[in-house]
């Protein structure tokens, strides 16, 4: 995944040896009884003849994948048999050679080694050159009728070859019952918080297998630790070759899903964003394995604290809270440091080089209506604001204050508590005096040293009501606005533009459905007591986005709004995270 490229077609392909009929068993013509993903495992079977070959693919960790095959003679007679494995790499950059006990794969441009361990490896023959090999057993075996052969493979890939030659691989096979009955145990406990939970959307076994799909989502976008990436984490999707690392905004959305059934997982998260915190606090956009790739010409919205506050709701830990506490307070005040032009109270997205396409990025929304007009200020050396201050950033940094002084007094940081709380108390004044509209009856943006709202209307006005910062009397106002069908009440509910503006479209962020975006709304709905609109929301979003329930289709990035259709990258982790949410009501 960090270099995106395949090395071959099918690394480890199963034959059979038929030695009673003296011939090769095309296993090409076999009847597929069944090729399915299941939580944690692939599962392969095949009939042919008088044989059932039963195929399981595992993980073991980050590193190491275990195939366990299972040949059944389902025959009268007693067969003899042998198997074997071929496989061919399709590129140059990669050769194979003979180890000790295993095939090894080098690559001709990168310290990694990859490697197939065969479970009777020393019972049988070889023959190999860079590209093919094709191994098999020696001798014959006798397989009963209504008996059970079974074989393993393990797949590797280390960085070093030293970290190759000290794993032992024997060990591992000797425990593929015990691995396989860990893999069942761990996806057991992924998955029980989440088809057992106590909310009205559980009950519905469609909505139960939409969960269950936005957790194997996020858990096969999981990545180990890789160079630069000192922990764990989840990439936006497999399906695109630049979302090979790990982007700040989504980090802060996939932990507080992870919260709620592998809080571990949602701790690396967070870990490996804050260990790439430079001196003056800023965590950069994204952050990948070679770390000259990372983006450090801007960040992303402030939601670590909410993220991390979440999680501590969920599997408290005072000792992970308070390894982050000091982290969050320093990010929390580079904002105003590096992105409050005027030092007014009030902060815009910017970059650190000056440049408008970044700080649209810092955004999170890219190419969003509210910025089409927007020019950069410098503030200071490496640090630039765009001319607007923006509505739902200064919404994040009030919910920020709000979590970190609860985070502070979790750690008996009373004072520090006091400090955030009077600081929120103050903001949510500005938030509603500053950019709230009375005759629109919502919020927007507002150019820099003047009174002008950019009164295109976008998610960021409802970002007051999910962070709690509005009035009850705006947050009124703010929902009928939103509720109405010209709006966002369109049949996919929420789009990034209100449907009435001319700038409505089905552009990226300039009209499709993000379902982050839909959360913060519906979220922000039952913050002010409108929970019967909030489910019909959900529903609504349950139910009509293609493919999500009574289908196998993959969560999408975005959506249309007009029909649910499914739009742009497939298996996306944010998306499932903030589906999981709604449908936890968390």
């Amino acid at each position: 995944m960090t270099d995106w490229r395949w090395i071959s077609k099918q690394l480890s392909r199963l034959y059979l040896l038929d030695e009673t009929k003296n011939r090769e068993i095309d296993l090409n013509k076999a009847t597929l009884v069944t090729n399915v993903y299941l939580p944690g495992r692939l599962v392969h079977v095949l009939k042919i003849d008088d044989f059932e070959v039963r195929m399981t693919l595992i993980f073991l960790n980050d590193k190491t994948s275990l195939i366990n095959v299972e040949i059944e003679n389902t025959g009268t007679e007693v067969r003899e048999i042998k198997y074997g494995w071929a496989g061919e790499l399709i590129y140059d950059i990669a050769n194979f050679k003979k180890g000790s006990n295993r095939i090894e794969i080098h690559f001709k441009d990168k310290a990694d080694k990859g490697a197939i361990h065969f479970d009777k490896f020393k019972s049988m023959r070889m023959n190999l050159d860079e590209s093919i090999y094709r191994i098999e057993l020696r001798r014959s075996v006798s397989l009963p009728n209504q008996s059970v052969l079974s074989a393993q493979l393990l797949f590797s890939r280390f960085d070093t070859q030293e970290e190759l030659d000290q794993t032992d691989f024997n060990a591992r096979f000797a425990r593929t019952e015990i691995f396989l009955e860990e893999n069942q145990t761990r996806w057991r406990k992924y998955l029980s918080p989440i088809v057992n939970a106590k909310t009205k959307w559980a009950e519905n076994p469609e909505y139960q297998r939409m969960a269950v799909k936005s957790i194997l989502t996020l858990i096969n976008n999981w990545k180990g630790p890789r160079g630069a990436l000192r922990y764990s984490g989840l990439i936006p999707s497999y399906n695109i070759h630049y979302f090979n690392g790990f982007w700040a905004w989504d980090s802060w959305k996939h932990a507080a899903a992870l919260a709620h059934f592998a809080p571990s997982i949602a701790q690396d998260q967070m870990r490996a964003m804050f260990y790439r915190q430079n001196n003056v606090g800023m965590i950069p956009d994204c952050i990948f394995a070679d770390p000259v790739e990372d983006n450090w010409r801007d960040t992303k919205p402030p939601l670590s604290a909410w993220a991390i506050y979440e999680m501590s709701e969920a599997n408290p830990d005072d000792e992970f809270l308070n390894y982050m506490y000091s982290k969050l307070v320093r990010y929390h005040q580079w904002w105003y440091k590096h992105r409050d032009h005027d030092q007014n109270g009030l902060c815009e997205y910017g970059s650190t080089d000056g440049t408008l396409i970044a700080a649209k990025w810092e955004s999170g929304m890219d190419n969003a209506v509210r910025f089409d007009h927007a020019t950069m200020v410098k503030n200071d050396e490496n640090a630039y604001s765009m001319d607007l201050e923006s509505v739902d950033l200064n919404s994040y940094l009030y919910a920020e204050k709000i979590y970190l002084a609860k985070i502070a007094r979790k750690l008996k940081e009373f004072e520090d508590a006091k400090t955030f709380e009077k600081e929120a108390e103050s903001l949510k004044t500005i938030i509603n005096s500053t950019f709230f509209d009375q005759n629109m009856g919502y919020f927007f943006d507002r150019k820099l040293n003047t009174d002008s709202l950019i009164t295109t209307a976008g998610p960021e006005g409802w970002i007051p009501l999910w962070s709690n910062a509005a009035t009850q009397e705006n947050a009124k106002a703010a929902f009928e606005f939103m509720s109405k069908s010209s709006t966002f009440s369109t049949f996919i509910p929420f789009p990034t533009v209100s449907k009435s503006s001319p700038e409505y479209s089905l552009g990226y962020w300039r009209g499709t459905v993000w379902i982050d975006q839909v959360y913060f709304a519906i979220k922000g709905l039952r913050n002010y007591g409108y929970h019967t609109e909030a489910d019909t929301y959900t529903k609504q979003i349950f139910d009509r986005l293609e493919g999500l329930v009574g289908f196998n289709q993959p969560i999408m990035e975005n959506y249309n709004p007009e029909n649910g259709n499914r739009l742009n990258v497939n298996h996306f982790s944010w998306s499932a995270a903030h589906l999981l949410m709604l449908y936890l009501e968390k």
